[in-house]
């Protein structure tokens, strides 16, 4: 067993410094089926507070909209007229995971989900920096780059499930360091073995805003709730 020692007030990932921020990528997805799609996918964030994005087919045309928020999830489908609410825990329930706000955008950044918990050094030397967080029954590994201090991978298991983050060629912006590639794989079983779902965003582009962002988000009457 490696050994676990306490991390205290010791910064081991660089955090991106932003109060707004917008990201530009190509999304690809895949399912258990091998179904394959992408599409260009636009984020607007403001830290902390909320996510905003948008999901963009062939000409441009808008096939998804979503609002994540510390309390919910809204997504409206462009395509099918409809939309849907997600709270967090009806999310861990429908793809069990330890979601919350804090954790998807760290996820889209690169970050730590929970700077301030406790945490546990697992392994510290000349290939990395590996740490270790607890949330519910699910372990978090970080494996962070030690020249960096950006995580390389991030490792989620629980016996309900599990999932993989990796990122990959890291470029310098006004704000810190931020990944032009992430994957990320989710499992139906503790083991990996067939992911479930692979999101991949490649070619990553992000701007700083001095200024507020505008997050446009409505739900039109038309709209079927799902």
């Amino acid at each position: 067993m490696p050994q676990k020692i306490p991390i205290h007030d010791e910064c081991l990932v660089q955090p991106l410094d932003f109060e707004y921020l917008k990201i530009g990528a190509t999304i690809e997805y895949q399912d258990l089926t091998h179904q394959h799609s992408s599409a260009y996918v636009k984020f607007r964030i403001q830290k902390d507070h909320l996510i905003w994005f948008s999901v963009l087919g062939l000409w441009g045309m808008e096939i998804l909209r979503g609002v994540v928020t510390p309390t919910s999830i809204t997504l409206l489908n462009r395509v099918q007229k409809t939309y849907t609410v997600y709270d967090y825990a009806t999310l861990c329930i429908l793809w069990p995971g330890p979601w919350d706000y804090a954790l998807l955008q760290a996820l889209l950044l690169g970050e730590l989900a929970h700077p301030h918990a406790p945490q546990d050094l697992i392994q510290r030397g000349a290939q990395g920096v590996v740490i270790q967080q607890k949330k519910a029954k699910w372990l978090l590994a970080y494996h962070i780059h030690p020249a960096l201090q950006k995580i390389d991978r991030l490792v989620v298991k629980a016996k309900q499930g599990s999932m993989m983050a990796t990122y990959q060629q890291f470029k310098p912006y006004i704000g810190g360091l931020l990944c032009m590639q992430a994957t990320m794989t989710w499992y139906c079983h503790a083991v990996p073995a067939q992911p479930a779902i692979t999101l991949a965003l490649k070619g990553i582009q992000a701007q700083w805003s001095q200024k507020p962002l505008c997050f446009p988000f409505s739900i039109p009457a038309r709209y079927e709730k799902k």
